[in-house]
């Protein structure tokens, strides 16, 4: 499993369009905060409810084009379904993370403007991670 695991990961980090995802997720959720909310006009808040808000829209058009990097892995394997599954998941999933990471930028970029709840912060990542979760298991099923 560790071999198979290996080889989704060396397939993400040869295709570009892998960085151009996750460089186009990362600027998607901060201009849908920053513009979407006006932050910089005034009339924004550091209430980070709409920051977390983003991330559905933004995991519709980003797991897509993972999934289809992924699917390019050849799959001879003579394992049971579910060991070329799992690193499968834990590939597209641990890239996603490390998208999530990425994007936590933006709460401590308010933080400079305003005070910012950590509960909320810390609370709404884990709500995302189970949410990505969630709908990188659907889209390998789909």
């Amino acid at each position: 499993m560790k071999s198979i695991l290996k080889r989704y990961f060396f397939n993400f980090a040869i295709n570009p369009f892998t960085y151009i995802l996750v460089s186009a997720f990362g600027i998607f959720i901060s201009l849908r905060f920053f513009v979407g909310q006006q932050f910089f006009l005034g009339a924004g808040s550091t209430d980070l409810h709409s920051f977390f808000s983003a991330f559905p829209p933004a995991c519709i058009l980003f797991l897509p084009g993972l999934i289809s990097i992924s699917s390019n892995v050849k799959k001879d394997f003579t394992l049971k379904s579910v060991f070329i599954f799992l690193p499968e998941f834990l590939s597209v999933f641990l890239l996603c993370c490390f998208a999530i990471f990425l994007s936590g930028l933006v709460p401590v970029c308010v933080s400079f403007f305003g005070d910012i709840e950590i509960s909320q912060v810390i609370i709404g990542f884990i709500g995302i991670l189970f949410y990505f979760a969630a709908a990188v298991s659907f889209v390998i099923f789909i």
